[in-house]
């Protein structure tokens, strides 16, 4: 069960990796990828506006799987200064 899980998230991971870039919200808020761990993505925003550049990025990111749509999703959205675990 713990392998189909983990590639469920990683298949999520790529859909929203992929509707990040097409949906242009990473040009229109100034965000970029810095690098993914896991089933995470760690993300550099400017400072200004980051409260709705996160709201952006966080709804593309639980649209971007239609196939998973009756799957409970939710993201833990941290902003911080450096990155931490």
């Amino acid at each position: 069960t713990e392998n189909e899980i983990q590639a469920t998230a990683r298949d999520i991971l790529c859909d929203a990796w992929a509707a990040l870039h097409e949906s242009g919200v990473l040009k229109e808020t100034g965000a970029q990828v810095l690098f993914t761990t896991h089933d995470e993505f760690v993300f550099l925003a400017p400072k200004d506006n980051i409260e709705e550049t996160s709201r952006k990025l966080d709804a593309v990111i639980l649209a971007a799987s239609p196939w998973a749509q009756e799957c409970p999703m939710a993201l833990d959205t941290k902003i911080v200064e450096r990155y931490e675990k």
